[in-house]
This record gives structure tokens, sequence and C-alpha cells, in this order.
């Protein structure tokens, strides 16, 4: 998420890159698509890593489905982080909201997926937008769901990230 942040928000020319042929998405998309490669790869030696030890994979279902347990919350911190720093037009920004909801995830995590606070709608809603739903939820039903909702949040931040790098104007 910190290097997404700094995918367009970070680089010292910016005016450069909005004047040149290629649309600003596609620059930054590619960017991300270094990010997230670099992810799948580290995901893919911590899995062969855990393989050797024998050590079973996080998470419910199949080898894919468990996969969800990083590639979900990475993608929503990913967005998170790069439509902060394009709206703020500071990697910085963008690194420490990325990093500010990580954190507060952890911290208050008893408030956001116990009864202690939120019930109700309130309560669902909160355990299924949970970054952590494999370390501190382990098994529970709505497991598969709070994987599936985070990347519909990270499906809407890229499509707002897209909406906001439309308006070259904005982003100087």
């Amino acid at each position: 998420a910190v290097l997404a942040s700094a995918a367009f928000a970070g680089d010292p020319a910016r005016e450069v890159v909005c004047a040149t042929e290629r649309p600003i998405w596609q620059i930054v998309a590619a960017r991300i698509a270094v990010v997230l490669g670099l992810l799948v790869v580290m995901a893919l030696l911590f899995d062969t890593y855990l393989a050797v030890l024998n050590i079973p994979l996080p998470g419910n279902g199949t080898w894919l489905e468990k996969q969800l347990v990083w590639l979900s919350p990475s993608l929503a911190l990913v967005f998170v982080s790069l439509l902060a720093s394009l709206w703020s037009r500071s990697a910085t920004v963008g690194a420490s909201v990325a990093v500010g909801v990580w954190l507060l995830e952890i911290v208050a995590h008893t408030l956001l997926v116990d009864e202690v606070v939120l019930h109700g709608v309130w309560l669902d809603a909160s355990r299924c937008s949970f970054l952590f739903a494999t370390l501190w939820e382990k098994g529970t039903a709505y497991w598969l769901v709070n994987r599936e909702v985070l990347i519909g949040i990270a499906a809407a931040l890229a499509a707002a990230s897209l909406w906001r790098m439309s308006h070259t104007e904005w982003l100087l």
C-alpha cells in the first residue's frame, strides 16, 4: 500500500507524465501491476516456505480461496492508498491513510468484530469489511463473504481512482 501511494503522487515529474500521449491511468496501472506482482511473488514464496515446513495455509477452502487471506486486504489497502494519494497529491498522505486503517483495525479489533459497541446490521457490516478476519475470526461462517466484500471495496476504490485520474488538471 505504501508503494501504491507513490505510484503517481510520488512522481517528481508529474507534469511530464500528464503531458505524455499515454493516458495517466495506463501509467499508474503499470506501476500498480509491479506492486501487485511483488505481492504475488512474496505470497508464493511464503506458501512454498510453509509447504516445506508442512504447515497448512491459513484460511478456508481450496488453495485459491486461501490466497484471499492476503489478496483481498492487500487490494483494499493498495487502492485506498492510491485514491488518498491521488486526492491529496501526496504519497505521504496515501501511505498514512493505508497504515492508519491497518493500525486502527488491529488496535480496535474487539470493537469492530465483537458485540461490545456495535450491534445488528452495524456489527454485520463491520465484520464483513474487517481486514483481519483470518487472524481474529478463524473458522467463522462469514469468512468468504468478508473476503468478497473486501474485493468489492477494492473494486469501488479502483473505479474511484480511475475517475480521479480521468481529470488530469486535478492531479497537478
